[in-house]
């Protein structure tokens, strides 16, 4: 027995006799005790208890039949056990001075609170089996988690490649074409009228395709964020010449007017590409949707803000039609013989949103319409520019047309020009010429050219080095101005931007 136990028991033979007896008819009348004595042979000595109260027969041979086979001599318990048709009972087979009793008394206390414990022990048994079906669901769908983000990443990646693929096939003949024709049209400005037309034919071809491949390209770019903002030098008078240069052949056709006007001479530090690409979309849709009258183009700076308006005399708009402008492949009218496939604007509006800027559209039908871009910019900080008549230029670049096209130009300019086709040719040209401007292509074939710049440097080059690519990615940037290039232009070539670059000390 337990110390416990002998506590309580030396505790209960020590209180007054009668309280004790009181406490054994009440444990008897409460628990229903009953019992047997029985010899050494197992047979009935004695009987004390009812044992109907507890279910068994009235001679309690039920532990009759549980003392069978148990040590005679060592005392036993069974805490609960339970009979046919009895409640829940506790047993014992004690060995008393000699004497073998087998008592039993109701359990139903101990029964309950066994019940409860399983209850609480089913019911853990069960919250840890859902905790870990929970957990392998939450595995399975992190693994899931994973492999969509695996697949959307490689469709990311297999896009960006696609864009820059895309970027450099289209970039690059479009520069020799435009670079061409602007050859062509400064030695033939002289020419006839019918030769004044082929290439305004030209010239709207190529713009049109320019526009069209430029939007589908900056809107892949705008959708997954990598578009790349290039700010540099723009002179204000020169975007607008540049604008009249381009369109006033294509009012003329139309026998419109064009007229064009700035506030004064600032140079702006602002993306002047993406500044004249939102310009050509506006200008072109003016004239294109203009029958009669004339379009024109009106540009300022003041207090941080570059403000141009585009007005046009054409058949105007309602509500609703301005209201659906911006949107994707929405035209005016559908029936309309004028080309376009309704994404410029879209994209206009979503470049001017990307700079900080916005583009608001007043229109009256029947008296025309006027686009107003605002776009926010700085003053440019102008640094002193060399002369490029005086420069040394090294072109890098492995598309025979693109170099000859930019010989051309800049030998023109009055630079002295030597060419290379790959980063071999260009160690060995710099050797020769020490160039004071390396314009180096950013893909050469199989070669990278971050690295032939940074060879260049190792060589001890000094030059400043442009890079050109036809991806204005944000990666393809930072490779070339981390492998040694000052600056960074992308393709289609802006010439006088270009310009701009080089002349910087």
């Amino acid at each position: 027995m337990s110390s416990s136990g002998k506590q309580g028991g030396s505790a209960l033979c020590a209180m007054p006799v009668p309280v004790r007896a009181y406490l054994e008819d009440v444990m008897f009348e409460q628990r229903n005790l009953v019992g047997l004595e029985i010899d050494s042979g197992g047979q009935c000595i004695d009987r004390f208890g009812n044992f109907q109260n507890l279910g068994m027969q009235s001679d309690g041979r039920e532990l009759l039949d549980f003392a069978i086979g148990l040590d005679p001599g060592t005392s036993h318990v069974v805490p609960l056990v339970q009979f046919h048709n009895c409640p829940p009972t506790h047993l014992h087979l004690a060995v008393l001075d000699g004497r073998r009793f087998v008592l039993a008394y109701r359990a139903e206390s101990a029964y309950e609170e066994l019940g409860v414990q399983q209850q609480l022990s089913n019911e853990l048994s069960l919250q840890n089996s859902e905790k870990n079906q929970t957990i392998q669901a939450l595995t399975q769908a992190q693994s899931l988690l994973r492999d969509s983000e695996r697949e959307l990443k490689r469709a990311h990646d297999l896009k960006s490649l696609f864009i820059s693929k895309m970027s450099h096939e289209f970039g690059t003949p479009i520069t020799a074409v435009l670079g061409r024709l602007r050859l062509l049209e400064q030695e033939l400005s002289q020419t006839s009228e019918v030769v004044s037309g082929h290439f305004a034919v030209v010239r709207r071809g190529v713009l049109h395709l320019h526009q069209l491949v430029q939007s589908v390209l900056d809107e892949a770019r705008l959708e997954q964020g990598t578009l790349r903002l290039e700010p540099g030098n723009v002179v204000l008078s020169s975007l607008c010449e540049d604008l009249e240069m381009l369109f006033l052949p294509l009012a003329q056709e139309k026998k419109l007017d064009f007229e064009t006007a700035y506030e004064s001479e600032q140079t702006l530090w602002i993306d002047g590409l993406r500044v004249k690409q939102i310009l050509i979309n506006l200008v072109s849709n003016a004239i294109k949707y203009t029958p009669s009258g004339k379009v024109s183009l009106y540009l300022r700076w003041r207090a941080g803000k570059l403000s141009v308006s585009v007005q046009d005399t054409g058949p105007g708009m309602s509500l609703d039609q301005a209201n659906s402008l911006f949107k994707p492949f929405r035209r005016l009218d559908e029936k309309t013989k004028v080309s376009g496939a309704g994404l410029g604007l879209a994209i206009s509006l979503e470049l001017a949103e990307h700079m900080g800027g916005a583009i608001e559209v007043q229109s009256t039908l029947g008296k025309g319409s006027r686009f107003v871009l605002t776009l926010p910019c700085e003053l440019a900080d102008t640094k002193r520019m060399r002369d490029s008549k005086a420069l040394k230029i090294l072109v890098v670049d492995d598309d025979p047309d693109i170099r000859e096209l930019l010989y051309l130009l800049l030998v023109r300019d009055g630079a002295e020009v030597s060419q290379a086709e790959n980063g071999l040719e260009a160690e060995n040209a710099w050797r020769i010429m020490q160039p004071d401007v390396i314009l180096l292509d950013m893909q050469l074939g199989a070669e990278n050219g971050a690295h032939v710049a940074r060879s260049l440097r190792k060589l001890g080059a000094v030059s400043r080095i442009v890079a050109l690519s036809a991806s204005n990615s944000d990666e393809t940037s930072r490779q070339a101005l981390s492998g040694g290039c000052d600056a960074f232009l992308s393709k289609p070539v802006d010439f006088e931007k270009l310009k701009s670059l080089m002349q910087e000390q």
